[in-house]
């Protein structure tokens, strides 16, 4: 029996069925039936064609098997691949979302331990309040005791301001009833030497007596006012305010100054003055040193001139900052030393330089000169004591007064200091329901002056 080939074109089937198991074995078995075929021994044509036939049919179907099978190796080989790069991609993917678990673990766990802080810095802080709210609260009771005592030394002091006022009072109501009984005698006198003058030039003498008597009279009670005024020096020294009595002195202020209307109607005289020399404007602005309750510096901004102020009064500041003012909480001397040359229009000076010592009167002076602008204007306003009445009683009203100044000594210093064109400007004379008779004018005048004349006066100067 010859060799069976295998037809052409198998090749691709067997090489193709190299995966296939199953097509193997078919294969194996259709070549044994066909060799046992060829090997019956009945080599007739009619085997030899069929032989040949179910070879040719055999060749064929395992060709397109051949083919068939490839096309599916080749399907799955590409199922294969794209099997594999799914599960490469889902492996890639798996481990992103481990890392990605990974990181949410390490920020769980980040967040704990901040929590953890968190809860441990608000215990800390829980426990710092706790201690601060310990600490305010003794601070409070603190408070409360100093408070008291404050109240305590308030009511103390005005205990002492009212025995210093009763007193005063005392002396000034016998001093009045002295005046009083002299004012009549004078009274008398003048009124027989008004007689006398009418009866011609016979009793000349006799009216030159008279006259005589009223000088004596006169310098009798100027004698008693100054030694009631050396009492009152000697017994009652100028009083220091403490910084807890601010208010208390505030309080005092309203009630003797007068009201803020009253103060600005006074001050109004001196407004052609600052308009005269351009302070306010394009001189330069207006600094009033002890500036109170800010009375000047409201008439200011009403007519349009710049101002500012200084004062050293807690209680009165806070007033005028409430008010809209600019205002700086100081002593008056001391900010105006501390000010550049030349920079103000007009320093404007009510009512302070009583309160001052000799050598601070003369600092305020050269620092004012100083820090005015050339053309500037200097307005000191203070007590009269040419006003007896003034000199002796009004004055010692405020407790922290220094001193009385005579006109004349305060204009001798502020020209020393290098002012030019210094004048004095009396102000403020009592009522004319005060004044005496007409026809008794000589003497009346005199008297009158000497009680109820100007019961304040000003200094203006001006810088070269």
């Amino acid at each position: 029996m010859s060799e069976q080939r295998i037809p052409p074109g198998q090749e691709g089937v067997s090489k193709g069925a190299d995966g296939s198991f199953h097509l193997v074995r078919l294969r194996a078995n259709v070549e044994a039936a066909a060799r046992k075929l060829c090997d019956a021994g009945d080599q007739s044509q009619f085997s030899s064609a069929i032989a040949r036939f179910l070879s040719r049919r055999l060749a064929w179907i395992f060709a397109a098997l051949g083919r068939y099978f490839g096309a599916l190796d080749a399907y799955l080989g590409a199922a294969e691949s794209s099997v594999q790069a799914s599960l490469a991609l889902l492996r890639q993917r798996a481990t992103e979302r481990e890392r990605d678990a990974e990181m949410v673990r390490r920020r769980l766990d980040e967040l704990e331990k901040g929590f953890q802080r968190s809860a441990a810095d608000a215990r800390e802080r829980s426990a710092r309040v706790d201690a601060l709210r310990s600490r305010l609260e003794e601070i409070q009771s603190a408070c409360e005791g100093l408070r008291e005592q404050t109240n305590q030394a308030d009511e103390r002091r005005r205990q002492a301001l009212a025995e210093w006022s009763e007193g005063v009072n005392r002396r000034y109501e016998a001093l009045s009833a002295g005046i009083a009984e002299l004012s009549q005698e004078l009274r008398r006198v003048v009124l027989a030497v008004a007689q006398f003058e009418e009866q011609g030039a016979g009793e000349r003498r006799e009216r030159e007596n008279l006259a005589e008597q009223v000088r004596r009279a006169i310098s009798d009670l100027q004698s008693r006012v100054e030694a009631f005024q050396s009492e009152i020096r000697s017994h009652h020294a100028p009083i220091a305010l403490s910084p807890g009595l601010d208010r208390l002195y505030r309080d005092f202020q309203d009630t003797f100054r007068g009201s803020k209307d009253e103060i600005k109607s006074r001050l109004k005289v001196y407004l052609p003055e600052l308009t005269g020399c351009g302070a306010g404007g394009s001189l330069g602005p207006v600094l009033d040193v002890a500036c109170g309750r800010g009375e000047w510096l409201e008439l200011l901004f009403e007519h349009g001139l710049r101002g500012e102020g200084v004062g050293s009064n807690p209680s009165m500041v806070e007033m005028c900052l409430a008010c809209g003012l600019t205002v700086h909480q100081q002593d008056g001397v001391d900010f105006l030393e501390a000010q550049p040359e030349g920079s103000w229009g007009a320093v404007t000076v009510f009512h302070l330089v009583e309160h001052l010592t000799f050598d601070r009167r003369i600092r305020l002076l050269s620092a004012a000169f100083r820090s005015l602008a050339s053309g500037g204007l200097l307005i000191l306003e203070t007590p009269n004591p040419e006003n007896l009445l003034v000199a002796a009683h009004n004055f010692y009203m405020d407790p922290t007064h220094e001193r009385p100044i005579p006109p004349r000594s305060l204009e001798f210093f502020v020209q020393a200091r290098g002012f030019v064109d210094v004048r004095i400007v009396r102000l403020h004379p009592y009522p004319d329901s005060y004044r005496l008779p007409d026809e008794i004018s000589p003497v009346a005048e005199r008297l009158y002056a000497l009680l109820f004349g100007p019961q304040d006066y000003a200094i203006l100067a001006n810088k070269p």
